[in-house]
């Protein structure tokens, strides 16, 4: 049964459910379908941010329109942080089943060795938002918790001594509808870039 399969994800991701409220800054504006540097706030290491046009016109479906990449200097050391935008605030989706997954390609080659999922909860089954990161192998990786945004964003954190990485990771995004098991979406609503990588 779903309820049993969903379990079976939060327990094995074992993920903190902790949400928190606060300022975004103010990042540098471009055109749909790019990425540039962002400007730094005093604990970012390195930010860039991605935007996408928009391009999901129906409800339920999540359209993403920008998210940014960095890393940040936390108390416990430095972390990945993958935020990201949609048309529809993320705290209307909060509870129906919804979220959206991002790839990293931390090497290079374009293809993904990690991926962040910022799922939003289930209502029906009383699961709250969480921050899942995995490798293809579905091996877990330490993911904070949630944090959801005053402008309507939402953020997943992995510390940055989790991943093996050759260089800054390119990243995209799939907002999807129904998170069936650890990396297996149910229909995929928009993605970010439409093609390619964000770098």
């Amino acid at each position: 049964m779903r309820h049993s399969r969903w379990s079976a994800v939060v327990a094995a991701a074992g993920v903190s459910l902790a949400l928190a409220m606060v300022t975004v800054p103010t990042a540098s504006s471009s055109v749909a379908g790019s990425s540039v540097p962002a400007k730094l706030s005093s604990s970012d290491v390195y930010r860039d941010v991605g935007f996408d046009p928009k391009d999901v016109p129906t409800y339920p479906g999540l359209d993403v329109r920008k998210s940014e990449r960095s890393v940040v200097r936390l108390k416990d050391g430095r972390h990945l942080r993958i935020k990201v935008w949609a048309v529809d605030a993320f705290r209307k989706h909060q509870g129906s089943d919804t979220g959206v997954a991002a790839r990293l390609d931390t090497r290079g080659d374009r293809s993904w060795d990690y991926t962040v999922d910022l799922f939003l909860g289930d209502a029906g089954s009383n699961w709250a938002p969480a921050c899942i990161a995995f490798r293809p192998s579905g091996r877990t990786l330490d993911a904070g918790p949630p944090r959801f945004w005053k402008s309507g964003a939402v953020s997943c954190t992995v510390r940055l001594a989790e991943l093996k990485q050759a260089h800054r990771p390119h990243w995209r995004l799939l907002a999807y509808d129904v998170l069936q098991a650890i990396g297996n979406w149910g229909p995929i609503y928009d993605h970010a870039p439409d093609k390619g990588w964000y770098r």
